[in-house]
C-alpha cells in the first residue's frame, strides 16, 4: 500500500509550528522502527506520489512541492520504492532528479 502526503492540508510541521524537516523527523524514524509494515515516511512535506504499475513491477515516486500557496515554482523526489511482481518486498530505489 502506498500512501501519498497531503497536498493543500496543514503537515505536521505546520499544526505544531515546526521548522520543516526538524522536529518530525524524530517521529518519522519512531513510526518506521515501531511499525513493520512502514518501510518510510516523511511528515511534513507536502506534495503527490507518482505510480508506475507494469506487468513485472509497481513503482511509486514521492513528488514534493515547495508550496501549496501558490503556483510551485519546483518538485523533488523524495523517495522512490518498487515491488516486483510476484514479491510482497518493498525495494528502495535511487530517486531522479528534480523537476
Amino acid at each position: 500500500e502506498f500512501t501519498t502526503a497531503s497536498l493543500t492540508s496543514q503537515n505536521v510541521d505546520d499544526k505544531m509550528h515546526w521548522p520543516p524537516r526538524t522536529e518530525s523527523l524524530a517521529i518519522e524514524e519512531a513510526m518506521v522502527k515501531a511499525l513493520p509494515h512502514v518501510a518510510w515516511c516523511e511528515l511534513d512535506s507536502n506534495g503527490y506520489v507518482l505510480v508506475d504499475v507494469r506487468p513485472e513491477r509497481v513503482t511509486a515516486e514521492w513528488w514534493h512541492v515547495d508550496t501549496v500557496l501558490r503556483p510551485s515554482t519546483g518538485e523533488r523526489c523524495s523517495a522512490r520504492w518498487s515491488v516486483e511482481a510476484g514479491s510482497s518486498r518493498l525495494v528502495e530505489e535511487p530517486v531522479p532528479a528534480a523537476r
